[in-house]
């Protein structure tokens, strides 16, 4: 599991972490105490890298509570990015997991996601 650092911001909070991927697979937790939707996840790789990522909810109050919002393989990519279609409202202590597979064991990544708290932001 990956360590995160938060900051708050105006909006809500930015969360960062990096993982070299030649040790262990990005996975990344974060729950929020309070009602938040995605504003953006951004991930961005020191080389090319052949790997997947993704982005899943666990929804606290629902019975059928993981959801994959998104599942992308790169191909020889240094980046990825992650912005909902459309509003994207989650609850307090639902958990958003973005992960990246390892299975090349090259680069380190470095992630960011952008969470907001702010109505009407």
């Amino acid at each position: 599991m990956a360590a995160l650092t938060g900051v708050a911001t105006d909006t809500g909070y930015y969360y960062e972490t990096t993982q070299d991927l030649s040790a262990a697979a990005l996975d990344a937790d974060i729950t929020i105490s309070q009602e938040w939707r995605i504003g953006h996840i951004m991930l961005v790789a020191d080389q090319a890298i052949t790997e997947t990522v993704s982005v899943k909810l666990f929804a606290r109050a629902v019975t059928a509570n993981v959801v994959t919002l998104d599942s992308t393989a790169l191909a020889a990519a240094t980046s990825y990015v992650y912005e909902p279609s459309g509003p994207s409202g989650f609850n307090d202590g639902d958990q958003l997991t973005v992960a990246c597979t390892d299975g090349n064991s090259v680069g380190t990544v470095y992630l960011r996601v952008n969470i907001i708290t702010a109505p009407g932001s």
